[in-house]
């Protein structure tokens, strides 16, 4: 499987979303932790078309996970380094369950962290089979942005349906501490497995998906 496909480049006034505020603070971790967003293939194409951009077609029909990445990843992305894509699935206390899908250059991984909090993420979850999600990854402190295409593999996309399924079950709902603990836990570089043997994981940054 390909694991990396070319990067689009986004005009100031056709973006997406853009993150106001930069940084959120989580602990006293030194880690930039930026406020991310899940859209739905339908807030896309709204969003697209109050600010008058045009999308190609296949880029309208997907879900994004939209957030902020550090000057040097965005360089290596724009640069069309190889990308490595991962998603790993966990619980807190066992019945909130949270996805990170990953992207991993050499020695620098970048985090999107996204509860199973609402009807919202579960649809996502759900659909992304057929529809396919895309990254909008700003350069932190500018109005600038690449889409990405993420690649879920089959066997991701058969836990996230299985966790889709179950959280569909449970209420949508989840406690501050839990995220905030969540949160916290993918500061740290160890938190989510290496994907590259070449390389440690030694740079981080995460985006915590936080819904409307």
């Amino acid at each position: 499987m390909e694991l990396f496909h070319p990067t689009v480049a986004i005009p100031k006034e056709t973006l997406l979303y853009r993150v106001d505020g930069g940084h959120m603070k989580v602990a006293e971790s030194q880690v930039p932790v930026y406020q991310g967003r899940l859209m739905s293939p339908n807030e896309v194409r709204t969003a697209m078309y109050q600010r008058g951009g045009v999308l190609p077609h296949r880029y309208q029909q997907s879900w994004y996970l939209c957030g902020d990445v550090c000057e040097e990843f965005f360089q290596r992305v724009a640069r069309h380094e190889k990308i490595t894509h991962s998603v790993t699935i966990f619980s807190v206390n066992g019945s909130t369950f949270f996805a990170v899908f990953c992207l991993q250059i050499c020695e620098h991984q970048t985090r999107f962290l996204l509860p199973f909090a609402s009807e919202k993420s579960v649809r996502f979850v759900e659909q992304v089979e057929r529809t396919g999600v895309f990254m909008s990854l700003g350069r932190a402190g500018t109005e600038e942005a690449l889409l990405l295409e993420f690649v879920v593999g089959e066997n991701q996309l058969r836990d996230l349906r299985a966790v889709a399924k179950r959280c569909s079950r449970l209420p949508c709902d989840v406690d501050i501490n839990e995220l905030k603990m969540a949160s916290y836990s993918m500061t740290h570089a160890s938190s989510i497995p290496n994907r590259s043997a070449a390389s440690v994981v030694s740079e981080v940054c995460v985006n915590v998906i936080l819904d409307d």
